[in-house]
């Protein structure tokens, strides 16, 4: 893809710091162009190349469809359950309950695609508690090296107690899916559902419009917020951190090919499909989210929206081949109750301990084989930087040029050294941690922070004047 990109495709970085001119008259006339989307243009950021390839004009999210006749007619509800606990009794009432040819009701329909969702919509948030105790390099994510070296230093275990959370809470939605979801995909799950054969299912803002459709005239269609946890659950409460962080998808993207005769006017065409009031019609025409901030959605899309505010999972359990071909052959025993989590934990982390040690060492050995390719993608780069000074460039381009340059030196080349050097030294005992912990901070570090807290109370804007600030600022 990088490749692909480099060789057919124009970059838009010269543009997204720039105002859309297509929002010349509502409140973004002078916002840059990459800050006017829901995910600052994020996932549009190729970072080998330093550059923003692709503009998105949609979003997509994940909730739970609902029957509101049937569920009516079988729990007495007229308004969806949404936490745990009311969902967990919504769907023992209707398990208990059979159709008219004898069969029980189905409370999830299911398959192995919507099981993914439950998982990370659903579950995976639990086990955020592990992310401060393993997160070596302190950018808010666990990878599986980090996991790994936590394991082995003993500062977790598979069986902690946000691992448990996840794999309880897996384990209690797996009980309310018809018997032998493992088997069938996508199709399968909605059939049932559609069938009125079973009260709920997820998926995303791609399968609504059919659904409503394919409903149209037999059940009322209901949308709902996944039905999560709170904190004071009686069954997971101790672990929940804060609603769980929906990731939004940013999709439906569009580049520039260098072979268009008029590159100009795509570009002038894309500026007019992400403005604010043109990306908000285009969208509720499709029946997608607006990729665009300050953007309404239709009525049928709310629940949709992604909380952009909250916690995610920490469980990176696998390693290489041997590791990740355990994990599953497990994890398939567990979704159809044939081991416990107890047992699936037991037995992957004999096979973890046995195998991590050499898979651990490879995975550092491939990094270091894709070096020679980063210094291909630097290099570059660096005869950019240099141009730029060298030729008298704009202040402002030479800076961007620096800076896509160092920002790529750092993090492809130096930094993936300097991690996995960190990560080989906590293993051999040897914590560069304040207390041993990622996340605990010596007495120098606090004060440091003090003393830029208290500068911050009084700044200096630009043009010289002190400007009174305040703690709720910061």
């Amino acid at each position: 893809m990088i490749g692909y990109y480099s060789r057919y495709f124009y970059p838009f970085t010269p543009y997204v710091s720039l105002p859309n001119p297509y929002n010349a008259d509502n409140i973004f006339s002078n916002t840059p162009w990459r800050a006017t989307f829901k995910d600052g243009m994020r996932g549009n950021y190729v970072e080998e190349l330093q550059e923003y390839m692709t503009v998105p004009l949609s979003q997509f999210g994940m909730a739970v469809f609902y029957n509101k006749d049937l569920l009516y007619k079988l729990t007495g509800l007229t308004e969806p359950p949404r936490n745990w606990q009311e969902f967990k009794a919504a769907c023992k009432l209707i398990a208990s309950q059979r159709m008219p040819n004898g069969q029980f009701y189905i409370p999830i329909a299911a398959s192995m695609y919507h099981y993914g969702a439950w998982d990370w919509m659903m579950a995976d948030a639990l086990s955020y508690g592990v992310v401060r105790q393993v997160d070596y390099s302190r950018d808010g994510w666990v990878d599986n090296l980090e996991l790994y070296t936590a394991i082995k230093e003993g500062r977790v275990n598979f069986q902690s107690p946000p691992y448990a959370a996840k794999y309880g809470l897996l384990g209690d939605l797996m009980q309310f899916f018809q018997p032998g979801f493992t088997g069938l995909g996508r199709d399968e799950g909605v059939f049932l559902f559609i069938q009125q054969r079973a009260v709920f299912m997820t998926t995303g803002t791609w399968d609504q419009g059919a659904l409503r459709e394919q409903s149209d005239g037999i059940f009322n269609l209901g949308i709902m917020k996944f039905p999560r946890p709170t904190k004071d659950d009686p069954d997971y409460g101790p672990v929940v951190e804060g609603p769980t962080y929906e990731r939004p998808g940013s999709g439906f993207p569009f580049g520039i090919v260098r072979t268009s005769k008029h590159p100009e006017l795509a570009l002038d065409f894309l500026h007019y499909l992400s403005s604010k009031e043109v990306n908000e019609e285009f969208n509720q025409f499709i029946g997608w989210i607006p990729a665009v901030l300050d953007t309404q959605l239709t009525e049928d899309l709310k629940e949709f929206a992604p909380n952009l505010k909250g916690v995610y999972g920490g469980a990176q359990f696998t390693l290489g081949g041997d590791t990740w071909t355990k994990w599953e052959q497990l994890l398939s025993l567990f979704r159809v109750a044939k081991i416990t989590f107890v047992e699936m934990m037991e037995q992957f982390e004999a096979v973890y301990k046995k195998r991590g040690v050499e898979e651990f060492k490879e995975m550092i050995r491939n990094d270091r084989r894709g070096i020679p390719r980063d210094e291909q993608s630097v290099a570059p780069l660096r005869a950019r930087m240099v141009n730029a000074r060298q030729t008298g460039a704009p202040e402002e381009v030479a800076d961007l040029e620096e800076a896509k340059y160092r920002r790529m030196l750092s993090n492809r080349i130096l930094g993936r050294g300097l991690h996995h050097g960190m990560l080989m030294r906590v293993q051999e005992g040897k914590s560069p941690f304040a207390g041993g912990e990622p996340y605990a901070m010596s007495e120098e570090a606090k004060q440091f922070v003090r003393d830029k807290i208290a500068r911050e109370l009084n700044r200096e804007d630009s043009t010289g004047k002190i400007e009174q600030g305040s703690k709720g600022d910061l």
